[in-house]
């Protein structure tokens, strides 16, 4: 099957004016059917108070035990000798990959260890689209001065000294918790790694739609800039070609905070049943590949993790060219009503649910 289009013997994506690409049935769907499964291609990250407990291969976890085998410098922890060798195996493959992942974890620990505070002025500042695609862009030619600095055989004394003032904005870039600093560093680090990996990934990332702004601060922007900048000037020069443009970082963030997974304990043993409802989260989760199946608060499809494994399966018989649905909502859409449904979906995604059962809901709830 094609990771990206859907086009096999069942399934298909497909374009629609006014509702954007949606999965269709090009046939007849049974219950219980496999659509759709990967393993790979996506973008990932552990929350950082998670690190110790979730194996960073196939987030394995262990009801909240800390994994023996660990990768410190790398800040990644494993359940079993097999997934250290897998990770190990993966990032290999990319000269300096690995002495890149050093540098951000030690830039990592470094940002903890400051004490700093967010200034309440920025707090209630918003910016709107036009003014965070306009930060990025102005980032731009600093991005480009990083990345021509580090290219450079011998960098001069100004180049020297940029290097060091992005990498000082970027440990002075706060949040109130600093987990929430290591987490922004730590999920800016897995696009460039990604981008290193799997460029395909980062390409079908970008031709993704957004619904909603990639982040609500001005300092929360100042932040994400700042901290990308920063990580950028942490490359090996082998690597200093694979430092996404700002204006495509800036996309990514916007398609992840539309569309990304939550890394749920429920889905992490082989053999559980459960789904997402009802447990903890681990993580996030963008795999661009499945990014393509709309929502509906009646879902004809269920997503399900098992470990760094994703199934997509119907839930009901699909008739051929129905569109096919899965839900945002994991599972809360089944007691939630259609006042909560919508305001979660308005605050997480950035629309209101037209679906067929909230349409019915709403009708009826005018009507009494």
């Amino acid at each position: 099957m094609d990771k990206t289009n859907y086009t096999s013997d069942d399934i298909e994506s497909r374009y629609t004016p006014g509702a954007g690409i949606g999965v269709f049935a090009k046939r007849q769907l049974q219950p219980k059917q496999t659509l759709y499964e990967t393993s790979d291609e996506y973008f990932s990250i552990i929350y950082r108070r998670y690190w110790k407990e979730v194996c960073g291969f196939c987030y394995n976890y262990d009801s909240g035990l800390d994994w023996k085998l660990k990768e410190n410098h790398i800040g990644v922890v494993f359940c079993s000798e097999e997934c250290r060798s897998k990770f190990m195996k993966r990032i290999a493959i990319a000269p300096d990959l690995h002495a890149f992942l050093i540098s951000v974890e030690e830039f990592s620990r470094k940002r903890k260890q400051l004490k700093t505070a967010p200034d309440p002025e920025d707090d209630d500042i918003i910016p709107d689209r036009r003014i965070i695609e306009e930060s990025w862009t102005d980032s731009q030619n600093t991005l480009l001065d990083i990345v021509n600095t580090l290219a450079s055989d011998k960098p001069n004394k100004a180049q020297r000294k940029l290097l060091s003032e992005v990498q000082a904005a970027g440990l002075r870039a706060y949040d109130e918790d600093s987990d929430t600093d290591i987490d922004s560093i730590k999920n800016l680090a897995s696009y460039i790694a990604t981008n290193v990996l799997s460029p395909s990934t980062v390409a079908h990332t970008l031709t993704l739609s957004t619904t909603i702004e990639p982040c609500t601060l001005s300092r929360l922007l100042d932040q994400q800039i700042n901290h990308y900048l920063a990580l950028v000037s942490l490359l090996p020069p082998s690597l200093s070609q694979y430092a996404l443009s700002a204006p495509s970082i800036a996309k990514i963030l916007a398609v992840d905070r539309s569309n990304s997974f939550g890394i749920w304990s429920g889905s992490s043993d082989l053999k559980c049943t459960h789904t997402e409802e009802r447990s903890e989260l681990l993580g996030s989760m963008l795999v661009p590949s499945l990014s393509r199946f709309n929502h509906s608060c009646s879902p004809t499809v269920s997503k399900q993790r098992s470990r760094h494994t994703w199934t997509f399966s119907t839930t009901d018989v699909v008739n051929a060219d129905q569109e096919i649905f899965i839900t945002y909502l994991g599972g809360d859409e089944k007691t939630l009503n259609v006042d909560d449904r919508r305001q979660r979906l308005v605050n997480g995604w950035g629309f209101i649910c037209g679906c067929v059962k909230c349409t019915n809901e709403s009708t009826q709830s005018d009507i009494d």
